[in-house]
């Protein structure tokens, strides 16, 4: 008679998530890629054997705020925001009495 023994071993694995759905998975399953657009910037990540063949989401290029942050265009876009705001207000308030 034959006895079998089951043994379970802990072993370190990389893994990385994939830049489409976010599922963190094993390097060697993940699929590298690299994306580049018109204006020279290119995009390495991974994607996982579902992305691959069904996207979830294209991976695109994120900016974060940071070191090299533009402070000026931030406070512009802030700017630019708050009067789109303040003039939506104006035409709600302008249009109310032709309504009512």
């Amino acid at each position: 008679m034959t006895k079998t023994k089951t043994v379970i071993k802990t072993e370190k694995v990389e893994c990385v998530d994939c830049s489409s759905c976010g599922q963190e998975i094993e390097k060697n399953d993940a699929y590298d890629f690299m994306i580049s657009n018109s204006e020279d910037i290119q995009r390495n990540g991974w994607a996982c054997e579902h992305c691959v063949e069904n996207i979830v989401s294209f991976p695109v290029i994120y900016q974060t705020l940071g070191e090299n942050t533009n402070w000026g265009d931030v406070a512009l876009a802030i700017a630019s925001l708050a009067f789109a705001v303040m003039f939506i207000l104006k035409s709600i308030q302008m249009l109310l009495p032709l309504i009512m």
